[in-house]
């Protein structure tokens, strides 16, 4: 899924399959990172990265079993919140996959970040 859409500058992500620009360094929907080279020093993708790595997994897991679209929320997947929120799936399905993903989506970025050597406050 890491193709490049031919004259478009669009690509998918690794992870989710999300069309991104042809510069995005980490997916804005699932926070995979789309290659090894991201600059950890500066720009929007590693400040959501480190910003996503530096939550609470504890906090996470909790706010997603008590309610699935603010424990979306708080780990920065706003249209996975808005859709749970929508669609009241956090009563059914979601009151167990909502803490999983969360603390997922966290646990993510902290091996990504480990991945680059690249320092975050983990709390």
């Amino acid at each position: 899924m890491s193709e490049s859409n031919s004259g478009t500058g669009e690509k998918y992500c690794v992870e989710c399959g999300t069309a991104l620009d042809a510069g995005v360094g980490i997916c804005p929907d699932c926070g995979a990172a789309q290659d090894s080279t991201i600059n950890l020093s500066a720009g929007s993708d590693a400040t959501a990265l480190r910003n996503r790595a530096e939550k609470n997994l504890l906090v996470a897991a909790l706010l997603g079993f008590l309610a699935g679209p603010i424990g979306y929320y708080y780990v920065g997947r706003t249209k996975l919140a808005v859709i749970n929120l929508l669609t009241l799936n956090y009563l059914l399905t979601g009151i167990l996959l909502v803490p999983v993903h969360a603390a997922w989506t966290i646990k993510s970025a902290r091996d990504r970040l480990d991945d680059l050597g690249a320092e975050y406050d983990a709390s």
